[in-house]
């Protein structure tokens, strides 16, 4: 009897936990790379494994490729490995089977489309067709290689395709879409994604031999995998174009007016996650489609099979590495996931292709499982798209009223946020309209409210922005002029006095000669031997680190590099010590070893007088980007990376000055030290896994010895 018991309770486990698992909340929006967890934007209702013929007898379906929904509320599958279109109801009630066309049974068919009144087009792939049925199923014509393509390649086997109003066949064809009439004549091509510029091929157009040349493979643009058109005749599409944006909208000339994830104007660059996701990484968010690492957080690029739309014009892009469906509002931001991997229902293995009906229901095909699972709209994800619909339509303060009732639900949606300060923005409210941007972290929606913002104040107060303007000018140049004359001084006090009486005060003055007269103040250095103050370098390295703490605190939002909810005071100070200290080691060690003249104590002060325009400009910088914002982060990007030149050629006349070497010879050096920092890196962290591998076996032992368990 407990027997039995005992197998009841666990065939009750094994059934429950699919559905559980299922059920659990697996929706998110991306800051960058992070998930940042929402309400769930879909539910599953049904899985239509088995469909009911007319005659009663049952079917089900064989590696199906394709699923299209016409006005008339039917569904049009291409079951691919039965070489046949299933017609059916949405409840999964079939209509009619089709099979052949002009006689001539279908072969791998892989895309459908059809009209309002049932008239289909159907891609019969493998035998390099696409055939047109009308709405009872009787041939009407098809349409084979087209008619004056230009292209040598011959081979022709449409996959996916779409019809426009107007009667013209779009077909997906490598990196281009291709476009037919109604007599099978080629109207060219549409949408090619761009190459960009590559340097190796330019040098080698211009270097190679005429063999060199043959043996390069063809840098060709990236692949279009699926298509879907609006009744404007606009065309959304997946792509392979992991640089400007995987989906796409193209209108009639085969423009992109969808968002293009290469365009996005933002200073702030993640470049340790940049560089593991292959990826372009705002602070503002996101700047890709799709998602850079999968549940497991191995690296991956976003195969979108499907693409559909609503009447809203909210995106639904299906991803097939994470099986994943990621839904963006008409601007391309991402509304929402749902979705995974699994056998369980709701889950997806091998999905292929979706449509959206009029209620917002989508029916997703699953190529491997063989069926479509039907989902339904929460009323979170309901509440978000006409929030949505009311902005667009200009009610904003409707749509204020919607957003707050978002928020109320789960008050970390972001996007709601971006909704608010939309809504304030419209309005004229500008200010309110910075700070939701702000909380929401939009960079690009806060320097826009900012930039109204900063043209109504000086218009209202121009005369007083123009008297602040003189007096900051004037300051600016009072503090160069001070500096200056300091350097001046201090030049002069070592030429005509003993330096080894040179005492704190004075050492600190080396400063600014050091900003004026870099190898003058280098010389000196020189002939200080034995009167340097010992704790003059460490204050001014430390200096840099105050400066650095307190930029990060006082820029301007927008052109931040680093969110102060993740930074880390001390890493931050690490970042700029580790290797500004490892350098003067590299360096002295090297410059030693290849007979140059500096003590180490020279190098040290030499080197931390090499860190002043970075201390002198950097704050300056901070209250200066207060009038800028995020479109002006190329020309304060500029002007950082000039700070940063004139501090590597400090560095380069330090190590020349102090140790009296040719141009040649201090470039030598300069490299060999960088080589002999980056081994020192290397060491270290050899060194830190080594001792944590001895840590963790000393406590091993002593846990045995004493019989403490873990």
């Amino acid at each position: 009897m407990i027997k039995r018991i005992a197998a009841v309770v666990l065939f009750m486990a094994l059934f429950l936990l699919p559905a559980a698992a299922a059920e659990a909340n697996d929706s998110y929006v991306l800051d960058g790379l992070t998930r940042v967890a929402v309400p769930e934007m879909y539910e599953f209702s049904q899985a239509l494994q088995v469909f009911a013929m007319p005659d009663g007898e049952k079917t089900t379906l064989k590696n199906p490729q394709d699923v299209f929904i016409n006005g008339q509320g039917h569904l049009f599958i291409a079951d691919s490995g039965n070489n046949r279109i299933v017609k059916a109801e949405t409840n999964g009630t079939v209509l009619a089977v089709f099979t052949s066309g002009n006689s001539k049974e279908f072969n791998n068919p892989q895309g459908v489309f059809a009209d309002n009144k049932g008239n289909m087009y159907i891609a019969d792939t493998d035998n390099s067709r696409i055939v047109h049925l009308d709405q009872n199923g009787d041939f009407v014509e098809e349409f084979g290689v087209p008619d004056e393509m230009p292209d040598d390649d011959q081979v022709y086997y449409p996959a996916k395709i779409a019809v426009s109003s107007t009667g013209y066949i779009y077909v997906v064809r490598g990196q281009n879409i291709l476009i037919l009439d109604a007599s099978n004549r080629f109207r060219g091509y549409l949408g090619q994604s761009q190459i960009g510029f590559n340097m190796t091929e330019t040098l080698i157009r211009m270097f190679a031999s005429e063999e060199q040349k043959a043996t390069r493979i063809k840098r060709l643009a990236a692949s279009y995998i699926n298509i879907a058109i609006d009744p404007d005749n606009n065309l959304y599409a997946t792509t392979q174009d992991y640089t400007a944006g995987e989906i796409k909208k193209l209108n009639s000339v085969g423009t992109n007016v969808y968002r293009s994830t290469g365009a996005s104007q933002v200073f702030s660059i993640n470049l340790s996650e940049m560089f593991l996701s292959n990826s372009y990484i705002s602070s503002g968010g996101t700047a890709f489609y799709g998602d850079r690492k999968s549940d497991t957080g191995e690296n991956i690029k976003p195969y979108f099979s499907d693409i559909a739309f609503d009447e809203s014009g909210v995106v639904y892009a299906l991803e097939k590495n994470t099986c994943r469906v990621f839904i963006y509002d008409r601007e391309g931001n991402l509304l929402g996931t749902f979705g995974s991997n699994g056998l369980q229902k709701g889950k997806f293995v091998a999905p292929s292709s979706l449509v959206i009906d009029k209620n917002e229901n989508l029916y997703i095909l699953d190529s491997n499982l063989g069926n479509l699972q039907v989902f339904t709209p929460t009323q979170f994800k309901t509440a978000v798209c006409q929030a949505i619909d009311v902005y667009f339509a200009g009610k904003y303060q409707e749509a204020h009223g919607l957003w707050q009732e978002v928020l109320s639900v789960n008050e970390n949606y972001t996007f709601a946020r971006k909704g608010i300060g939309k809504t304030y923005f419209k309005e004229g409210n500008y200010a309110k309209s910075m700070e939701e941007f702000r909380r929401a972290g939009d960079v690009t929606g806060y320097s826009d409210a900012f930039a109204k913002a900063f043209y109504h104040y000086f218009r209202e107060n121009f005369a007083l922005v123009i008297v602040l303007a003189a007096l900051a000018l004037a300051a600016v140049g009072a503090l160069i002029f001070g500096l200056h004359k300091l350097s001046k001084n201090i030049i002069v006090l070592h030429d005509t006095r003993n330096p080894r009486r040179l005492g704190y005060t004075r050492s600190f003055q080396l400063a600014a000669s050091a900003l004026f007269h870099p190898c003058d103040t280098f010389d000196n250095i020189k002939y200080m031997r034995g009167g340097i103050k010992p704790f003059v370098a460490p204050v001014i390295a430390l200096s840099a680190v105050a400066v650095r703490l307190i930029y990060m605190n006082i820029v301007h939002f927008p052109l931040a590099d680093i969110d102060l909810r993740n930074a880390s005071y001390l890493l931050e100070g690490v970042k700029l010590l580790l290797p500004f200290f490892t350098f003067v080691l590299s360096a002295y060690a090297v410059t030693a070893i290849m007979n140059g003249e500096t003590k180490f104590d020279e190098m040290l002060l030499s080197c931390s007088l090499c860190l002043m325009p970075y201390i002198v400009l950097t704050l300056p910088m901070g209250a200066v980007s207060y009038i800028l914002t995020a479109h002006d982060a190329s020309m304060y990007s500029a002007v950082q990376s000039l700070i940063m030149v004139w501090m590597v050629l400090l560095f380069f006349n330090a190590i020349r000055v102090s140790n009296r070497f040719s141009f040649k010879k201090t470039l030598l050096v300069a490299v060999i030290s960088l080589l002999v920092m980056a081994l020192i890196w290397i060491l270290g962290a050899l060194i830190l896994v080594m001792w944590n591998q001895v840590y963790l076996f000393i406590t091993d032992v002593l846990r045995e010895l004493t019989g403490t368990n873990r």
